[in-house]
């Protein structure tokens, strides 16, 4: 099972991996999504401190360390399209999760580039992401799924309420044509969404991987 701990660790470090500001690339919306939650619920200003001590103490007391375990964490691409080119090839799913990888493996070609003050601390976070083999009834899959919506075009939580797996086994991503709030991606902390089938993260098919119908950046 996917625990806290690692979703938190997905939250602080994948989400602003997802969307990078450069030209006709728009911007992280998790910020605002939390602004929001918080205004709706302000009792998640707890959640949020606990997530952050919980954090603070783990990196403190195992600082350095690597476990020589690589952390599986399956995911499932659903893909929300209306046959345009949002309905993202296998071939961009299995670039953005190449990428993604490379960022949390410490794989990347450009980490020479890190800037001085950081590069102590660029490691290997020995998190991989694989598509999910198997489906929540037991049976086998490729990790992608498709639904054809219209909401596509004007998405948020409403495609989430159109398919959702078990958010406590795998990490679900939906990649859409457009997001509603003009966010390129976006997520909740863990334990935030407004219902846990909501977990998991709403991306823009431009802005995700680097072929197909992204923009053609590095970045997933």
């Amino acid at each position: 099972m996917l625990n806290k701990s690692v979703f938190l660790i997905i939250a602080m470090l994948g989400i602003a991996m997802i969307s990078r500001t450069q030209n006709n690339i728009k911007p992280c919306g998790t910020d605002q999504v939390m602004q929001e939650a918080l205004l709706k619920n302000p009792a998640l200003e707890k959640l949020l401190q606990n997530q952050d001590s919980l954090a603070k103490e783990y990196t403190k007391q195992h600082y350095g360390e690597k476990s020589g375990t690589v952390k599986i964490i399956p995911v499932v691409i659903h893909v929300i399209h209306t046959y345009g080119p949002e309905n993202v090839s296998k071939a961009q799913v299995l670039d953005a999760i190449r990428i993604i990888n490379e960022d949390f493996r410490n794989l990347n070609s450009d980490t020479a580039d890190v800037i001085p003050v950081f590069k102590s601390i660029v490691a290997d976070s020995e998190i991989e992401f694989r598509l999910a083999q198997l489906d929540p009834n037991g049976n086998c899959t490729e990790g992608i799924t498709r639904t054809y919506s219209p909401l596509t075009h004007s998405a948020g939580e409403n495609v989430k309420d159109l398919i959702s797996w078990n958010t406590a086994k795998y990490l679900n991503v939906w990649v859409v044509a457009n997001i509603e709030s003009g966010a390129g991606a976006y997520a909740y902390y863990p334990g935030t969404a407004p219902q846990p089938s909501h977990e998991g993260i709403v991306c823009r098919a431009s802005q995700f991987g680097s072929i197909g119908a992204s923009n053609g950046g590095n970045f997933s």
